[in-house]
């Protein structure tokens, strides 16, 4: 339920604003003068103030300026309510930051307009910086992962390589089979850590993706993947073979892994299809298999989708790129049948 507060010295305008409200489902707070008001918004944080301006003590600008520099209670929306209504009061109050005017006297149908009006956009606003952080933990997750990746791949890949070429050339000055038996196992423990090196490296992030783009990576993901897990992939792409916005590229090949990710731990499925296509400069991805499907909201709200949830937030994240756009719709995920199918549609501007 959404909270309201109400600052209004006189009682009878005071009563018929909170039964207004309180008819229509929303919580009502009263405050009769200033000081009160300002106390409830602080304490109570409501989702919007109506304010009168012209009352005893603290008037409604002292109220405004003094939640505006509190900065708890800086982005509550706020809507004067005021027979003083003429330009420079507008002004002044819009320079002080108020969201609105509701000039006295109003009809219920007006004072419900301007409260849902400013509300939703207050919801707007809220989705909206939501929206951006996400993006911005996303990318700083990515950042991470590939600068790990690098790093493994990189500065400790090269000291396992030269551990590596030590021990072998320790193994051929060795001139008895009691020096050569611990060489060969510490050798064999170096191969393995290579290997082991190497699989962290490209679960991070694959360096192909990289360097040759999303449609090489999928393919290795692909291999990786049979031979992990015993589930056949069968891809079916359209003009995918170019190289796409970076953020593009991640964005798509995440989905995708973490949709087959999704088919191998919830599934026992033995092959999965994959579609992929572009068309009328957007990108397309469909995952499909044989499994018994979900219901969406209730993998949505549930703590363990934390997979699910970020496929759905990458596919509706937006993020203007400075050498571009990239823009891409929430995703369609539909379930029904023995087919889950995750359509995700990302516009693009190709490199």
């Amino acid at each position: 339920m959404q909270r309201i507060l109400v600052i209004e010295d006189t009682p009878g305008v005071l009563e018929n604003v909170t039964d207004t409200l309180s008819m229509e489902g929303f919580e009502v707070l009263m405050a009769n003068h200033g000081l009160l008001g300002l106390q409830l918004a602080r304490e109570e944080r409501p989702d919007l103030i109506l304010c009168d301006i012209m009352m005893p003590g603290m008037d409604g600008y002292e109220v405004l300026s003094d939640l505006q520099n509190n900065s708890e209670t800086v982005s509550i929306p706020f809507i004067f309510m005021t027979s003083k209504a003429e330009a420079q009061d507008i002004r002044r109050g819009m320079r002080l930051g108020a969201d609105d005017y509701l000039p006295k006297p109003f009809k219920p149908e007006e004072l419900l307009a301007a409260v849902r009006g400013r509300l939703e956009k207050q919801s707007r606003l809220s989705e909206q910086r939501l929206r951006g952080l996400s993006w911005r933990l996303v990318d700083a997750q990515e950042r991470e992962r590939r600068s790990i990746a690098s790093e493994l791949h990189g500065q400790i890949g090269q000291v396992v390589t030269g551990l590596k070429i030590v021990l072998g050339t320790a193994r051929r000055l060795a001139r008895s089979e009691d020096a050569l038996r611990p060489l060969d196992e510490a050798l064999s423990l170096v191969n393995e850590l290579t290997e082991r090196v190497t699989e962290l490296s490209v679960d991070l992030r694959p360096p192909m993706l990289d360097k040759l783009g999303l449609l090489p990576a999928l393919l290795q993901h692909f291999q990786r993947f049979t031979v992990q897990t015993q589930v056949r992939v069968n891809l079916r792409h359209s003009s995918i073979d170019q190289r796409f916005l970076p953020e593009l590229e991640t964005a798509a090949f995440r989905i995708v892994q973490e949709a087959l990710s999704n088919v191998a731990r919830h599934t026992s499925v033995m092959q999965a299809n994959v579609q992929i296509w572009l068309d009328d400069n957007a990108l397309s991805i469909e995952i499909q298999d044989e499994g018994g499907g979900f219901n969406l909201d209730a993998a949505l709200s549930s703590a363990e989708a934390i997979g699910l949830y970020s496929m759905h937030e990458r596919a509706s994240d937006t993020r203007d790129g400075r050498s571009g756009s990239v823009c891409m719709h929430k995703a369609r995920i539909e379930c029904g049948g023995l087919i889950c199918g995750i359509p995700c549609t990302i516009y693009h501007r190709s490199i």
